[in-house]
């Protein structure tokens, strides 16, 4: 995907593959992405007269790293902008073990990555390392209002889905089959790898909205797998255009 060689993304080396080992004058930058694990469905289910979480979760497992390919290739091309010449480090992750624990893994500065990920950035040739990870957020779709607050809380890559929702455009109620909204909620972090200390993040929450032809009950079935992969990525790489030339200045 994206020029990337899928042999290479095998991640046989240290079980991350490392795609492009090249020297930068001042500081060598690598990029590994563990946003593209598995992404979740979020659907509204009205419920009457309770006061409990109205919204279903599914938990579906991304089948390739092919949405952390696409985004550690976004990230690259900024870091060139910026560094014309350079050729940083792109890591894909090996398994299950590599996105294990994101969520501990910084202790105010500290970082302190799963013991896969310790092993294998200790012999990178790099003085720093740009990661992404999933994030857990309030903010809930952003610029996108919805039936159900518990859209709220979201983590991470997935989308919402409202069978009952219908969209105004002008004074006329658009048709379609409902909401489907592709959301990344994600944290992009410089980590200088020789301290181990995180020099400087920031959270990204974004969302879209996916036109649903009509005549779906569901609209998760109204658009294909492919269309929303493309949903996912085209959110990542804005997101790394917008994030990454302030988090390396």
């Amino acid at each position: 995907m994206n020029g990337i060689n899928r042999r290479q993304a095998g991640l046989a080396l240290l079980a991350c593959s490392a795609l492009g080992a090249r020297a930068q004058a001042a500081r060598k930058f690598a990029v590994l992405s563990l946003a593209g694990e598995h992404m979740t469905v979020v659907s509204f289910k009205p419920q009457t007269g309770s006061h409990m979480d109205a919204n279903e979760r599914e938990v579906i497992a991304l089948p390739d790293t092919s949405l952390d390919e696409a985004l550690v290739l976004a990230i690259e091309k900024e870091l060139l902008k910026a560094h014309p010449g350079s050729q940083p480090q792109l890591i894909v992750p090996g398994g299950p073990a590599h996105y294990a624990n994101q969520s501990k893994f910084f202790d105010g500065e500290d970082f302190r990555p799963n013991a896969a990920l310790d092993a294998a950035f200790k012999q990178l040739p790099a003085t720093h390392l740009i990661l992404v990870t999933r994030f857990r957020s309030s903010g809930g779709l952003k610029g996108v209002r919805t039936t159900s607050s518990g859209a709220r809380t979201l983590e991470g890559l997935g989308f919402y889905l409202d069978a009952g929702w219908r969209e105004m455009r002008g004074n006329l109620k658009y048709e379609s089959s409902g909401l489907l909204a592709p959301y990344a909620h994600t944290r992009f972090s410089l980590v200088d790898l020789a301290t181990r200390k995180l020099v400087k993040y920031e959270v990204s929450v974004a969302s879209s909205v996916i036109d649903t032809p009509p005549g779906f009950r569901d609209p998760w079935q109204a658009v294909n797998t492919e269309r929303k992969l493309q949903a996912l990525q085209a959110l990542l790489e804005a997101e790394a255009a917008r994030i990454v030339p302030g988090l390396i200045s």
